[in-house]
Formats: C-alpha cells, structure tokens, sequence
C-alpha cells in the first residue's frame, strides 16, 4: 500500500491510498496455461513463508503476471470471434425473418 500526496503542502493535502493490484485466485483449473508458473509461486511461498515478504518469490510472481496478462489477450481473442459470430447470425436470422415477412404482406 502506498500514499500519494496530491497537493504539496501536508495541512491542506488530500491523501489518496492506492494498493498494488494482487493476482487473481490461483486455481490451477482456471488458469491451465500458466500451471507451471502457478505451482513455482505456490512453492516459493511454502518454502520461504517469511522472505516472500521481503520480495523473495517476486520473479515468479512477475512471471505469473506476464503468463496471466498473456492468458488474457488469449481469452479476449476468442470472446471477440465468439461475438463475432453470434452476431452475423443475429444479422442473417433477422434478414432471413424480413424477407419472409415481405413475402407474407406480397401474397
């Protein structure tokens, strides 16, 4: 956690509290991709329970990060084609149900 003075002068100051953003939950079913990575930090913190405070297990977690981030672009990737194609669908179903209702009204 880190304090952030937004003006110089501390009397009339107004502070802000900002906190590093954690990883998510480290369930191994959710996050297949990054399963070695995930057991290397999980290690780490058993291993060394009070250096991991002190920054002792960081290059995993940076790893883990890096692995997370690129899971990510991977899962974004495939939503965007999934609604892509959803919604060419939706345009050709609700194509298809106007020429059919044109026909109705032509007959």
């Amino acid at each position: 956690m880190s304090i952030v003075h937004t003006n110089s002068n501390p009397l009339t100051a107004s502070v802000e509290v900002t906190r590093r953003v954690m990883h998510p939950p480290l369930h191994i079913h959710k996050h297949p991709h990054c399963k070695k990575l995930i057991e290397d930090l999980q290690a780490c913190h058993c291993d060394h329970p009070v250096a991991k405070f002190w920054g002792h297990c960081n290059d995993q977690k940076i790893a883990l990060d890096a692995c997370f981030r690129q899971e990510k672009k991977l899962n974004s990737a495939i939503n965007r084609q999934k609604a892509k194609a959803f919604k060419d669908k939706l345009l050709r179903s609700r194509e298809a149900n106007q020429v059919q209702q044109a026909g109705a009204t032509e007959a």
